[in-house]
């Protein structure tokens, strides 16, 4: 199971008037700027600046902007910490149980592995072609 299948099961604490951005994917692009270094919520919302056009065309978003940092806080400090829990150690149980799955040659585990990151950057070899 992808981290995206598993955010979507956190319900979103915000009122319907403060859901211009969908938590799931808030989410899962705030795990990716932290990975890439951000770590604030000015930071979190400059990476979703950056990359937005490559983030909407791989979740398939329509985000005409990055959400504001304090848009992100909001969303942050509204989660319920146990929801956010259950979420990553389902992910984390999904992954374990995909590696349990047997023995790999050398390149089945390095597919294993780029498909369990999630990550949405093509490889070298995808750039050349």
């Amino acid at each position: 199971m992808k981290l995206l299948d598993c955010l979507t099961t956190i319900v979103d604490p915000r009122r319907p008037q403060g859901r211009l951005y969908p938590l799931a994917p808030l989410l899962f692009v705030s795990v990716l700027a932290v990975l890439a270094g951000a770590d604030s919520y000015r930071k979190i919302a400059r990476f979703i600046d950056a990359h937005r056009p490559r983030l909407n065309a791989w979740l398939g978003l329509k985000w005409k902007r990055a959400p504001a940092h304090t848009a992100i806080r909001y969303a942050f400090l509204k989660l319920s910490p146990e929801a956010l829990e259950a979420a990553f150690r389902e992910h984390s149980a999904a992954l374990a149980a995909e590696c349990e799955l047997g023995p790999r040659t050398a390149s089945q585990s390095m597919a294993r592995r780029s498909r369990a990151a999630s990550t949405p950057w093509p490889t070298s070899e995808q750039r050349r072609s």
